[in-house]
């Protein structure tokens, strides 16, 4: 009977955080991605641009991404994912492209609304920005097989006194992750 209570009080006490992740799950998305081809080359694309459109009822505020990072930036990245499969089924190849801007070590200035807000876009609903990709790879494309094709957007992981800042000048920043559609495509 003991261990019964034991275990119904940690239900209780740990259904509240269930409560909180599945409602911030349950949040409509503030941003879409579009992955939009701009050539074709033998049926398949060859260029293509990242369309971030505010889905949202309110201003949003975004920083320019850099691209295919896989750590936490305070701009966001947006990640570009490519397959390849041979026809003849020899071997797969897949990858993304090296991480674009940002890196390296500069010199922080004091924090301010207008110094961390300087390069960011305002979308008000409906409003878009798009941002070319880099593709193709240097290794080329266009050889005989299937290719498949996403991105996905990581919102910006800003510090606290950020977030405060913002937060105080009424600033919407993006929140959510989102993914596009895998695209597909053939050369024979």
């Amino acid at each position: 009977m003991k261990t019964f209570a034991l275990c119904l009080l940690a239900c209780l006490m740990l259904a509240p955080m269930r409560i909180w992740s599945q409602s911030e799950q349950a949040l409509p998305p503030e941003i879409r991605l579009e992955l939009l081809p701009t050539a074709f080359a033998d049926g398949v694309a060859s260029g293509f641009i990242f369309v971030l459109t505010n889905v949202s009822g309110r201003d949003i505020s975004i920083p320019p991404p850099e691209f295919n990072c896989s750590s936490p930036s305070q701009n966001g990245f947006i990640r570009f994912q490519w397959a390849f499969v041979p026809v003849n089924g020899d071997g797969i190849g897949s990858g993304i492209s090296s991480c674009g801007p940002g890196g390296g070590i500069y010199p922080v200035p004091p924090l301010t609304v207008s110094s961390l807000t300087r390069n960011w876009t305002l979308l008000h609903p409906g409003e878009s920005l798009r941002v070319p990709a880099n593709w193709p790879p240097s290794s080329g494309l266009m050889l005989s097989g299937s290719y498949t094709f996403s991105a996905s957007y990581s919102p910006p992981k800003i510090s606290s006194e950020a977030e405060h800042l913002l937060s105080e000048a009424g600033i919407i920043i993006p929140r959510q992750k989102v993914e596009t559609p895998e695209q597909h495509y053939g050369k024979p």
